[in-house]
């Protein structure tokens, strides 16, 4: 055999036999370096959940890099050492293992193996696919990261099988089950009944012509044609209550918990990618209980039929197996090939609906700027790749189907000619010739559908992907209001915490809030972007923290405002933590105003109540009198009932700014939080608003960079680089020479601040 058949040949083999990677996707883009970790080490044999790994990297809002990875992996047992290279050097060095590769300089993939010239890379955003030396080059940016298991190194876990992991919650419905299983039995005999009467009226009817057996055949067709309508609508009906009660209670879970992981999780991921998973309960429940499980149980029933073929003949018996073999295998190879495309696929179009969400949030900005070309482009560019894939994917379906198709086509003429054979040679009768063919149709129709089973499980498979990874984020261990779903939940149960309701201290006084060397990082391996911070603020004070931008001012209030957990230190009301409180006591007893301010759909009324009733116009007209809300909305034309369209376009940001304050008044919070919530109005309105707040004595904290409610406040604190390096009264501090604070006001007072309402 010549030499180049042999190398060729080899090289298949070796690509054949080669192990391959397991694909795990990133479902945020900051995940694309704990994503490769976890493919390499599940090629090694170590199965860690992806959450583990996200905080083994230090995967933050910005991402990980090679460093965390390489010590996350060290941690792991892998011997670790980075190389820098080019694209020609990878190719001749050829790496035996996976390792993980620095990808177009913002990106994270896995090289597989490189072999005929070709690098197969298994990448976290799109998949598995094969590049050439020039696209490689083109990608590769020139650095990677080698592994190797150590002594040290161990085995665990396993593969994660999100459908098995649902399909455990289907015991739930143990006795409608139980009633389609019966009809899948009680079919089975009505099938054979009815292929015995097709023969008995061939045989004894037409070729003896015994006339007397034509009516009775008659009416039991007619009887069975009745009993099996009645076992198909009976059928249609359960499939259709499990349906819907499955959606609504996965739907139900799916909420809850989207309401109470932390709320870091709504920072990294697109907010279209979040609100699609709502939907998945109403497309998994489709695809399990309209498709798969129809299918799944008349492939059942067809098996307690195909006893019956053996007694009419082991030749016809032995093609039909052999059919039914090639048939599965092919559904199989089907299953295996598509797997990772269609979840590729999946998370593609999630990552695609939150960019045209994302788009029609900036759309005003879009206008302004001229970027509808810009825009459009992106939406191309992401669409491409996506619409490629999927071609790719529904064209390896299709040609595998039509091998299906064809080995369909070859056993029903293959199988008539046989039975023909076995008639004339006189080995069965024009009656089992008949029955044969009735009984092949109610075998071989369930079976054929094996291809398309498989494609709805895997589609199905994709979709609780995206809800394994959901479930498994981290939970806001201080949110109690849905305890009691919790409690009834069948998909991702929760610990119910019974806390203390100490909600009395919180009554009628204002806050005492102390903040005790308090840290905080994005990761747990960055630096802090609050570092030891230590603070207090007395019952009725008034304290503004101000300093240039990325100092922690605003992480350091959405800490406060239970918005961002994993803290260390201790943050005291009234001198208890977080956790001595009823969840809901402490959370009535903060207001919190955000720099962004975006309304709900619905009225003025609506938007300043959110919905609670308990509130009345009085207490909701006192609190927009405070917040100088009063003269907008006298201004509108059906006052608080006037409508806000999306966004609040109705309103200037001034005006929204107002909203969100009389939106916090009227609870009667005890520590009123401001996050720069004043910044779009004029400092006339900012002072009245920031007066009458104080005339209410609560306790309040604000975020500003304009001075005018540092100037109002009992105490002004200083921050920089996430740690106080000022603090005193206003006054005090104006006095030290050179002091931050007094060099901001000098500027300040130097320029004319006059932003409009």
């Amino acid at each position: 055999m010549p030499q180049g058949v042999m190398a060729r040949f080899s090289a298949w083999r070796s690509a054949v036999l080669r192990r391959k990677v397991p694909l795990v996707l990133q479902y945020e883009v900051a995940e694309c370096g704990a994503a490769s970790l976890s493919m390499v080490l599940r090629y090694f044999g170590l199965f860690l959940p992806l959450s583990k790994l996200r905080y083994e990297c230090g995967v933050s809002r910005d991402g990980s890099n090679l460093l965390n990875i390489k010590k996350a992996a060290e941690t792991l047992g892998m011997s670790c050492s980075g190389i820098k290279l080019t694209a020609d050097e990878m190719f001749s060095y050829s790496p035996k293992q996976p390792c993980i590769c620095w990808w177009d300089y913002n990106h994270f993939v896995v090289l597989e193996s490189i072999h005929s010239r070709k690098a197969c890379i298994v990448d976290p955003a799109q998949g598995r696919y094969k590049l050439s030396l020039s696209d490689f080059n083109h990608h590769f940016s020139g650095i990677a990261l080698l592994l190797e298991p150590t002594a040290s190194f161990v085995k665990a876990g396993r593969p994660e099988r999100e459908f098995q992991s649902f399909l455990k919650h289907l015991l739930n419905y143990k006795t409608v089950l139980a009633i389609i299983i019966v009809l899948a039995v009680f079919g089975a005999p009505l099938s054979l009944f009815s292929a015995g009467l097709s023969g008995a009226f061939l045989s004894e009817f037409i070729q003896n012509q015994r006339f007397g057996y034509g009516i009775p055949i008659v009416w039991l067709t007619l009887l069975i044609a009745f009993l099996n309508i009645v076992d198909s609508l009976l059928n249609s009906n359960l499939y259709r209550r499990l349906r819907v009660d499955f959606s609504k209670k996965l739907t139900l879970d799916i909420g809850q918990k989207l309401f109470t992981v932390n709320f870091d999780f709504y920072t990294t991921r697109f907010i279209g990618d979040i609100a699609g998973r709502l939907s998945i309960g109403n497309q998994v429940s489709s695809e399990l209980f309209h498709t798969f499980t129809p299918k799944f149980v008349d492939i059942m029933g067809s098996i307690l039929v195909a006893p019956f073929i053996l007694l009419i003949s082991w030749q016809l018996s032995l093609l039909t197996i052999i059919y039914l073999l090639l048939t599965t295998s092919l559904s199989a190879l089907t299953t295996l090939s598509t797997v990772d495309d269609l979840r590729s696929i999946d998370l593609e179009s999630g990552k695609v609906s939150g960019i045209y969400v994302r788009m029609l949030k900036d759309i005003r900005l879009i206008k302004a700027c001229n970027l509808d070309f810009r825009y459009i482009s992106e939406i191309l560019d992401l669409n491409a790749p996506l619409l490629v894939k999927t071609q790719q994917i529904d064209l390896k379906i299709r040609s595998l189907g039509l091998v299906g198709d064809f080995l369909s086509a070859f056993y029903e003429y293959s199988s008539i000619a046989l039975a023909a054979l076995l008639v004339i040679q006189g080995d069965i009768n024009l009656a089992g010739f008949t029955a044969f063919q009735t009984l092949r149709g109610y075998l071989t129709a369930p079976i054929a559908q094996l291809a398309s089973m498989f494609e709805d499980l895997q589609r199905a498979n994709a979709s609780l992907g995206r809800l394994v990874d959901l479930f498994g984020v981290q939970d806001d261990t201080r949110i109690q209001s849905l305890d009691l779903i919790a409690q009834q939940s069948r998909f991702a149960p929760r610990a119910v915490q019974q806390r203390p309701s100490n909600g009395a201290l919180l009554s009628d006084q204002p806050l005492h809030l102390q903040i005790v060397n308090l840290s905080y990082a994005f990761s747990p391996l960055q630096a802090p972007v609050v570092s030891g911070l230590n603070l207090d603020l007395p019952p009725g004070s008034m304290t503004t923290i101000v300093g240039p931008s990325g100092s922690g001012k605003s992480t350091l209030l959405k800490i406060i405002a239970g918005l961002s957990g994993a803290y260390e230190g201790s943050l005291l009301f009234n001198g208890l933590t977080w956790a001595d409180y009823e969840d809901a006591s402490l959370r009535s007893a903060l207001g919190y105003v955000s720099q962004d301010n975006i309304p709900i759909r619905g009225t003025i009324l609506d938007n300043i109540r959110l919905f609670d009733s308990s509130i009345s116009e009085a207490e909701v007209e006192q609190a927009a009198h405070l917040a100088r809300f009063a003269e907008v909305v006298a201004q509108l034309p059906r006052g608080l009932q006037t409508r806000l369209k999306d966004g609040g376009m109705a309103l200037s940001g001034g005006q929204l700014q107002r909203l969100a304050i009389t939106r916090s008044l009227c609870r009667s919070p005890k520590l009123l939080i401001l996050d720069e919530a004043t910044s779009a109005l004029d400092i006339p309105t900012e002072r009245a608003i920031l007066e009458s707040v104080r005339s209410l004595g609560i306790t309040v904290l604000c975020v500003a960079h304009r001075l005018v409610a540092a100037e109002m406040s009992d105490q002004v604190v200083v921050m920089r680089a996430g740690s106080i390096v000022e603090r005193g009264s206003p006054s005090e501090l104006n006095s030290q020479q050179s002091s931050i604070y007094s060099n901001l006001l000098s500027f300040e007072s130097s320029i004319d601040i006059t932003p409009n309402d």
